[in-house]
């Protein structure tokens, strides 16, 4: 087994600039889907549309790069023993509760295998 590598000193300035630049991209796409609603007369169709856009870009990306084939390859095995690498992210009972009643089942439905704060 390799040792672990150790990561660069300015990763999360660097982390915090691809963030602002993907956070200041959204706006754009808003305006691009908005247009081709507009156009098309169909909401329903331009999402649809969006949709499958984005679908057919992280597919490329996961045929493109090695990492990522192989993290999808595992995909089966992973859920078929119910094991992630982070821990379990599957949820149990409560987390369909609404936020106030269960104050994780917010934060862990938009990313149910990240670590919580508190």
């Amino acid at each position: 087994m390799a040792s672990p590598t150790r990561p660069p000193k300015n990763l999360g300035f660097l982390l915090l600039i691809v963030a602002l630049l993907g956070g200041s991209l959204l706006p754009i796409q808003s305006r691009i889907n908005g247009a081709l609603s507009t156009t098309l007369g169909d909401p329903v169709t331009a999402s649809t549309i969006s949709f499958c856009m984005g679908l057919v870009a992280l597919s490329l990306l996961a045929v493109v790069l090695p990492k990522a084939r192989r993290a999808v390859v595992g995909i089966p095995r992973v859920l078929k023993r119910r094991e992630f690498p982070g821990g379990s992210c599957w949820p149990v009972w409560w987390e369909p509760l609404p936020w106030p009643a269960n104050r994780s089942s917010f934060p862990r439905l938009a990313s149910p295998c990240l670590p919580l704060p508190w």
